[in-house]
């Protein structure tokens, strides 16, 4: 019997000495992508496994108690990880989740389908909610890919860390960000929350068309990307 719950099965097994033992409880549960958290002993196939169940020859009966842990996505370009349903990229160089289409797009399991929506800087922030928020200026950054490289010049945030590159080189494949982790993602202006110290009446945004990094008046329409 499978009791299905969040992410709890409960499995009924059956030892049968009769027959060949060919796996542990616990390879059992790396058979299925699961953490075995309660249970020892040999498991006989004593029957067919159906919806991961097991039936068999009723010898004896043990709970086995195990937690789904679905195998995780390749990595995209060696750093960016998909959740299970693909909406979602986990940078592992910086540990941030991100969106992966801009709000308004919608992920279609292969890309970002629709049209990203514009918005002012106030209405910007308050798409943000269940975790999810406006990243700075310094983490949207991260996430500029420049195939000729960085300009020269710099920008100092003034918030204590490294300076940044102003913009990509002459000539670099646009949009300016891994289209394999974030496709069909709009050339224009992103906003980005604003940094310590930063002028009321501007904030920082990003466009992937050249990767630059400026600051536009709150009142102009950019797109969204969110993070946390």
């Amino acid at each position: 019997m499978v009791k299905l719950g969040l992410t709890l099965l409960s499995f009924s097994w059956s030892l049968c000495p009769e027959n060949p033992p060919i796996q542990t409880m616990q390879e059992l549960g790396n058979m299925f992508g699961a953490k075995v958290s309660h249970g020892g002993g040999v498991l006989a196939w004593c029957g067919v496994v159906v919806t991961l169940a097991l039936t068999g020859c009723g010898k004896k009966e043990e709970a086995l108690l195990v937690e789904a842990q679905p195998a995780p996505q390749p990595l995209i370009a060696s750093r960016y990880r998909p959740s299970a349903d693909g909406s979602e990229i986990t940078d592992t160089q910086t540990g941030l989740t991100w969106q992966r289409c801009s709000v308004g797009q919608r992920w279609s399991g292969s890309s970002c389908e629709g049209e990203a929506k514009i918005f002012t800087f106030g209405e910007a922030l308050a798409q943000a909610g269940n975790g999810w928020r406006v990243p700075t200026v310094r983490e949207f950054q991260s996430l500029r890919v420049c195939s000729t490289g960085f300009e020269a010049k710099t920008l100092d945030f003034q918030d204590g860390k490294a300076k940044v590159s102003y913009a990509c080189s002459y000539g670099s494949a646009r949009p300016t960000i891994h289209t394999g982790a974030f496709p069909n993602t709009p050339l224009l202006h992103h906003w980005a929350s604003p940094l310590l110290g930063d002028s009321s009446d501007s904030a920082w945004s990003v466009v992937f068309y050249d990767g630059s990094l400026g600051l536009s008046g709150r009142g102009y329409g950019h797109h969204v990307r969110l993070v946390r």
